[in-house]
């Protein structure tokens, strides 16, 4: 078993070191697989480290956007939520929310004026679509100019409502409503009023405000060199709070997607949405509770470092293997011509022929090995010589 296994590995060196190929077969791929390969090596270590440098400055890239408009949003919803308490404390409001009944709101005839407060309030502000106050059970009261419109219908079915804190601070929610004919994509900003005694709520206060402001800032950011990268926002169950597409408002965002936002609150991951690889980065609101998000195409960011990388390691190996190619065929050229033109002597002094000499052209150790092979033909030659006039005097002598 030994001498098998010690028989098979003298044969496969023997392969891998062409031991049964001309010295220039050796020379040539030898050669060759020197410079090509450590070139490959090099350009595809290049590569990789110019694509994690494109995916790091991606990332950066992406969480300056991210946090420019988170600043902004909440900014934004901030001035919102100052405005539910101006509505809440105003002395008409305050007087409706304490009536408990129908018929104490139509003797009251209160109404008319908390209409005026929420449409003074609704006007002051251009983006916002309706404000409408509900005192549980009693009444609702809206801003909309038309009667009967109405944009809080089951609204206590949504996924968030019994989510909204009695403590009175406002929450921001994605809903579709709708408006004038049409759905109509909004943010809802949703405060519940509660009795200060025994913290148990009565009334609520939604400010339904269309996206316009997000859309302006969206589509001024630019993510990609196409632009295909989007921005997106999903709340603290995962659900689109903002997607460029309208449709997904109020859905769920892929299970792996949320998973991976779910313990960390700023990181970026590969990940695939729609089926095409995406680099997503994300950054967490601390006062919204919401994620901000970016999308990037993987394939588009990678592109330049593939098509100027790739092009650059291709050409250059191609270079220098044309040229490890030419310096290898000369370096062999230059050790197998002498030692050819040696053997041809070799064979001529095997048939007995001593006249000629090889010519040495260089002083290295091939040089040396012609110059030693002259020295002992014509010392071969003198020995004949010898034994020739040897010969022939003992046969002088007899």
């Amino acid at each position: 078993m030994a001498g098998r296994v010690k028989l098979f590995v003298q044969r496969f060196f023997r392969k891998l070191l062409l031991a049964d190929r001309p010295l220039m077969t050796k020379l040539i791929v030898y050669s060759t697989l020197l410079v090509v390969i450590p070139m490959v090596c090099v350009g595809l270590i290049s590569y990789r480290e110019t694509s994690r440098t494109f995916e790091n400055e991606a990332k950066r890239y992406s969480w300056q956007i991210i946090e420019q408009v988170k600043h902004y949003v909440e900014e934004y919803l901030r001035g919102f939520e100052i405005n539910t308490l101006k509505i809440v404390n105003h002395p008409d409001v305050v007087a409706f929310l304490k009536l408990k009944s129908l018929k104490e709101v139509s003797d009251a005839d209160i109404v008319p004026a908390v209409r005026e407060v929420l449409k003074n309030s609704a006007y002051s502000q251009s983006d916002v679509i309706n404000i409408t106050l509900i005192l549980d059970h009693i009444q609702v009261v809206n801003s909309a100019v038309q009667e009967g419109v109405s944009t809080v219908d089951g609204i206590e079915k949504e996924y968030w409502f019994p989510n909204i804190p009695v403590t009175g601070s406002p929450k921001v929610y994605s809903r579709v409503i709708e408006w004038n004919g049409r759905q109509e994509p909004v943010l809802s900003i949703v405060k519940r009023i509660a009795n200060p005694n025994t913290l148990q709520p009565f009334g609520t206060l939604v400010i339904d405000v269309n996206y316009k402001r997000l859309q302006d800032v969206t589509r001024k950011v630019k993510l990609g060199e196409s632009g295909k990268g989007y921005l997106f926002i999903l709340d603290e169950q995962g659900i689109y709070v903002y997607h460029p597409d309208y449709r997904l408002i109020g859905t769920k965002a892929p299970e792996g997607v949320v998973e991976a936002m779910r313990s960390e609150s700023i990181g970026s991951f590969v990940t695939e949405v729609g089926g095409e690889k995406q680099l997503l980065t994300f950054s967490r609101s601390d006062s919204l509770h919401w994620q901000v998000v970016t999308s990037i195409p993987y394939s588009e960011m990678m592109r330049s470092s593939r098509e100027n990388i790739g092009w650059t390691i291709f050409v250059t190996t191609a270079i220098f293997t044309v040229l490890a190619l030419v310096c290898s065929v000369g370096l062999a050229a230059s050790l197998v011509r002498p030692i050819k033109r040696l053997y041809r002597y070799m064979k001529r002094v095997e048939i007995g022929d001593f006249n000629g000499k090889v010519p040495v052209r260089s002083k290295d150790e091939i040089g040396m090995l012609a110059n030693g092979f002259n020295r002992m033909v014509k010392r071969l030659s003198q020995l004949l010589d010898e034994v020739y006039f040897s010969k022939l005097n003992e046969t002088q002598l007899h």
